[in-house]
């Protein structure tokens, strides 16, 4: 699979990052290919699609753990909504409203079966929080 996918992404001349799943493009009304896609596979076996740098990631983690801000303003408008801008900028279609609506859910949980399978509960936590960040520095929109 991994080899077809590399194959079509050079023949027609297709960045590797943008190789997404529909989750990825309309988290609202779709789920495919879901956790068990082998999306870092791809990405470390064929240089297809896009994934976080490890130790990137873990100084993140680091961050929010130290700081608090995960728990301290989880469900401030303001964190909210800066959540929601990263979601964003990463390429997320979503409406910066500063609510844990059920778009902004079904975004994460997108997200999170891409970057994070092992839990994809739709709920920010520490982790995602890393993980977005981390992938937001490695890949900034232009």
């Amino acid at each position: 699979m991994g080899a077809l996918v590399k194959d079509i992404v050079s023949r027609y001349n297709i960045p590797p990052t943008n190789v997404l799943g529909h989750s990825d493009i309309a988290p609202t009304r779709k789920q495919d290919p879901g956790p068990l896609f082998p999306w870092k596979r791809l990405y470390d076996e064929y240089q297809v699609g896009m994934w976080y740098d490890e130790d990137v990631k873990q100084n993140f983690m680091n961050q929010i753990m130290v700081s608090g801000e995960l728990t301290t303003r989880f469900n401030e408008l303001d964190f909210v909504s800066k959540i929601q801008q990263q979601l964003v900028q990463f390429g997320y279609a979503l409406t910066v409203n500063g609510v844990w609506d059920k778009t902004t859910k079904q975004t994460i949980e997108a997200f999170q079966f891409h970057f994070r399978p092992s839990n994809y509960s739709g709920i920010l936590d520490a982790e995602t929080w890393a993980i977005l960040q981390a992938l937001n520095q490695k890949y900034p929109q232009k």
